[in-house]
């Protein structure tokens, strides 16, 4: 399939979505410092052991600084504790670390006044940064239009047909970004996290890690319909579209 025919088939899926999820709209955006810190510690883990995850470092550290200049085994039992990859623990380090050398702060406000180069630029260099993580800072905070192909979203890649079992993580982020419109993005990513609630999931092969569902981002929903109906509605609508378009 070429990559015309996935961006007629992602922008049709978007189409799709926003009738019949007609409730989902975007959350207000977090400050850019709690934004990275949400997404370093949700991606591709449940929304439970994030929240209890943020609960133990409040109990376990004064703030946030110290938890900068602790150990990364001592962050990563925290972290396990919660029920999250102890790995993410050299990643929050790194990023808490990189940030505090930078700018002798542990705030990221000053991003507001970036430009997107500059912004992305910045945020790429933190050392480990998942593009997934620094997508979600850069378009759920900042508002520049980077797509965040987190696990919710290649799980509807999947079910559209625009990705394969094997798909470049940040060749997808590319193609989505690419592919829809900076004007829907925000809306649209809250419309594919949504509609990754409704799927069945996905049977895992023995080569692909287990991983928990990446947060949900937190959307004003006040749904109808069940979500089994939407997801079948969705679903029906995306895969004649997929079909057609894979006929050419």
């Amino acid at each position: 399939m070429t990559k015309k025919e996935k961006t007629q088939i992602i922008r049709k899926t978007i189409t799709s979505l926003e009738k019949v999820y007609q409730d989902v709209e975007p959350a207000e955006p977090m400050p850019v410092f709690e934004q990275m810190l949400q997404s370093i510690l949700s991606l591709n883990e449940s929304p439970s052991g994030t929240r209890k995850a943020f609960e133990l470092f409040e109990v376990e550290f004064v703030d946030w600084n110290e938890v900068r200049v602790s150990a990364v085994a001592e962050i990563g039992r925290v972290l396990k504790d919660a029920g999250l990859d102890p790995e993410k623990a050299r990643i929050l380090k790194a990023a808490l670390g990189r940030l505090f050398v930078k700018k002798n702060q542990l705030s990221m406000d000053f991003l507001l006044n970036y430009k997107e180069k500059k912004a992305h630029d910045f945020l790429k260099a933190f050392p480990g940064l998942p593009r997934a993580t620094l997508n979600e800072i850069m378009l759920l905070s900042l508002g520049h239009p980077f797509f965040p192909a987190t696990d919710k979203v290649v799980k509807v890649c999947h079910a559209i047909n625009v990705a394969t079992e094997d798909q470049d993580i940040d060749e997808l982020a590319q193609l989505l970004s690419d592919s829809i419109p900076k004007k829907l993005m925000l809306k649209a990513y809250y419309l594919f996290c949504a509609y990754a609630d409704d799927l069945k999931p996905e049977k895992k092969s023995k080569k692909t890690a287990k991983k928990s569902p990446a947060k949900k981002p937190a959307a004003k929903k006040t749904a109808k319909k069940a979500p089994e109906k939407k997801a079948a509605s969705a679903q029906k609508t995306t895969k004649k579209a997929a079909k057609k378009n894979a006929k050419k």
